[in-house]
């Protein structure tokens, strides 16, 4: 006998090759047990979509435009050429949700101020309404992985923060009045 490992995980988890991937987890051979499988379809609409508010696209360009000012005398050019479509991609976001939303029936009126409505678009429909159908995200996103831009985003972000709120590079506090928490 094979020893048995029980492993306890949430549906996106186990439903999304990326996320087993980055946990190291296999299912070849495995036998799954799912406990409250009619959630199963509404979590495959929810990994198989994405969310973009303001603050977050926002707070991304500034990110990535700190880091692209910060090190881009240590970057190749291929890569300042990736932060610059990037940034173009972040930039055409920005102003597609700053638009005035469209004055449809659909919107409600809460005492003479509308609530924006969600916007359910395909992503080949909103790189043609953001003028950036020629970019080839694939390129783009292959280089997000194998760059670790993320991570090396949140670092970056970490350690300026650290060092912005009275902190240095080590964690520790340069003044007595400071939490690190």
């Amino acid at each position: 006998f094979a020893a048995a490992e029980v492993v306890v995980l949430p549906y996106n988890t186990l439903l999304s090759p990326e996320a087993r991937k980055s946990i190291g987890l296999s299912v070849r051979n495995a036998l799954i047990v799912v406990d409250e499988a009619h959630n199963i379809p509404e979590t495959l609409r929810s990994i198989s979509s994405c969310q973009l508010s303001l603050p977050v696209a926002e707070a991304a360009l500034s990110q990535l435009t700190a880091y692209t000012q910060k090190y881009s005398d240590r970057l190749a050019g291929k890569n300042l050429s990736y932060l610059g479509q990037i940034r173009k991609i972040l930039t055409a976001m920005i102003k597609y949700l700053k638009r005035p939303p469209a004055k449809c029936g659909s919107m409600v009126d809460n005492g003479g101020s509308f609530d924006t409505k969600k916007e359910m678009i395909a992503a080949v429909e909103l790189m043609f309404k953001l003028k950036l159908d020629n970019m080839n995200l694939f390129s783009i996103l292959k280089y997000l992985e194998k760059s670790r831009l993320s991570q090396k985003l949140l670092g970056f972000v970490n350690q300026s923060a650290c060092c912005t709120e009275g902190f240095t590079t080590t964690g520790e506090e340069k003044s007595e009045f400071m939490s690190k928490h």
